[in-house]
């Protein structure tokens, strides 16, 4: 970013390099900047960096991470939605919101990860104290 910003003689703040760090950042392959260095060749990865294969890094064991990616892990098809602060399940059996923001204690997540390792359908994990109803708008 520095060399193209010298090399157009820009300010720190230019809208133009604004729009770049955000077009960087972007992950479908067919638009994101990253993408279209790393296929000419333009982009070097730092010393020691190799391409990252899917589940390389597992979540920590003791965050709300971990309920997220077990809940991904052992849901995927019911998964409605995953984000930072929650997952939205759905299948045959219920509709549940798994309200994670409160999350922060390690025996919290293993309680949930309990419940979890041991649900086999999304009504499953209607004994969590964060999960409730939802239903689609």
């Amino acid at each position: 970013m520095s060399t193209f910003r010298d090399a157009e003689n820009l300010g720190e703040e230019d809208p133009w390099l604004i729009s770049l760090d955000l077009s960087y950042h972007l992950l479908d392959e067919s638009e994101g900047l990253y993408y279209g260095l790393r296929d000419q060749g333009q982009f070097r990865h730092p010393p020691g960096v190799t391409t990252l294969s899917e589940g390389q890094f597992p979540p920590p064991t003791d965050t709300r991470a971990r309920v997220r990616g077990l809940c991904i892990e052992r849901f995927g098809q019911h998964v409605e939605a995953a984000q930072w602060d929650h997952v939205r399940l759905r299948d045959k059996t219920a509709a549940l919101e798994l309200d994670l923001r409160r999350l922060f204690t390690p025996e919290a997540v293993e309680e949930a990860v309990a419940v979890i390792e041991k649900a086999r359908r999304v009504a499953d994990l209607s004994p969590l104290l964060f999960a409730k109803p939802f239903k689609s708008v």
